[in-house]
């Protein structure tokens, strides 16, 4: 296992036909970062900056997950994570009763 592995891994949808990407570390997350098209913006320093760190301190790697999911909510690459869409329905209809 690598040590800067995610907890739980970032699903991407990085186009409207693609498959769903998984990223599992702060490796794989520079590298997605490196290749992006627009590299610039505070969100996007900040998750290279963070994932870059965690691969040298592992124990820094839920803080890069945290910034590499910001990036990819505010780049809507970010997966609907149908697990927790069912989990969010669930708690309203609770609400509702």
């Amino acid at each position: 296992m690598d040590a800067a592995q995610f907890q739980v891994p970032v699903r991407l949808k990085l186009a409207a036909e693609a498959d769903i990407q998984e990223i599992y570390s702060a490796e794989d997350a520079v590298e997605l970062l490196f290749g992006w098209p627009q590299q610039e913006g505070p969100i996007y320093e900040d998750a290279l900056a963070e994932c870059l760190v965690a691969t040298v301190s592992p124990e820094n790697v839920e803080e890069a997950r945290r910034a590499f999911v910001a990036f990819a909510k505010v780049s809507n690459i970010l997966a609907k994570d149908p697990a927790t869409a069912i989990i969010r329905e669930m708690t309203a209809s609770w609400v509702r009763h």
